[in-house]
């Protein structure tokens, strides 16, 4: 299968974190992805008073239909700092 672009009409160089590189140079690429990250000022905690315990808990299979409506309600959704884990 031929992954090169062939539609010259698009952009011809990518911005990488070491610099611009030809469109050429790459073949499947993923954008953009952050394997270590902390955003924990973005914390909100859960709104219902039942669930608020739980903001300091950490993630769970049980916790993702809350976190899908909050991401932001459970600090250790907001951080992402194992090295050896990325």
């Amino acid at each position: 299968m031929n992954y090169k672009n062939t539609d010259k009409s698009g952009p011809s160089k990518l911005i990488t974190v070491t610099g611009e590189i030809s469109c050429d140079d790459v073949d499947i690429i993923s954008p953009h992805e952050h394997v270590l990250i902390d955003i924990r000022n973005q914390f909100t905690g859960f709104e219902e008073i039942t669930l608020r315990k739980q903001s300091e808990q950490k993630v769970t299979i049980e916790k993702l239909g809350a976190l899908s409506r909050n991401p932001y309600a459970l600090r250790d959704n907001l951080v992402m700092d194992d090295e050896e884990l990325a």
